[in-house]
């Protein structure tokens, strides 16, 4: 069977459909879950998408956590220094992330805890530097506000952001 599109010619394939099982849905949840490191929050919105019967959901939540695929407190350290490290974010650009995928507190302020104080103030300089270079006059008003925007929205704090514009 073909179907023809202008001068083409395209074979129609046959997928197979794999079975709704729940030994299917738990080897695309690990894989899912071994590829990165993931949340709860984004275990449930795969199970959405996978449309995961819900007598299944709770039962797979749990083996995921029990054979170490769904682990919170890993997933908060590799995206912590991720982010950190990679797009040069701030703690309150950190803090709300993982305050909106609905992580605790106590591994929220533990994240935030694996970053040193002289990295953290390198990491600031390298952003305003980025900044800088986007925003070269930095003694005009306009392009100060423009750094200062920057920054803040990458989750640096404001007096640290003044002390340097300063």
């Amino acid at each position: 069977m073909h179907l023809t599109l202008g001068n083409w010619v395209l074979p129609i394939l046959k997928f197979k459909r794999l079975e709704v099982t729940y030994e299917n849905y738990k080897k695309k949840l690990e894989f899912y879950c071994q590829y990165q490191d993931r949340c709860h929050q984004e275990v449930h919105a795969k199970m959405d998408l996978l449309k995961v019967p819900y007598d299944y959901r709770e039962e797979l939540k749990q083996y995921l956590i029990e054979e170490n695929f769904l682990n919170e407190k890993r997933f908060v350290e590799s995206f912590v220094i991720g982010k950190f490290n990679q797009s040069h974010w701030g703690n309150i650009r950190l803090t709300r992330e993982l305050q909106a995928r609905d992580i605790s507190d106590y591994l929220i302020q533990y994240g935030l805890n694996l970053i040193d104080n002289t990295d953290y103030q390198e990491k600031f300089l390298i952003a305003l530097e980025k900044a800088k270079r986007s925003y070269p006059d930095d003694s005009n008003v306009k392009d100060k506000k423009k750094i200062f925007d920057y920054l803040k929205r990458k989750g640096w704090e404001p007096p640290l952001i003044l002390e340097y514009l300063d």
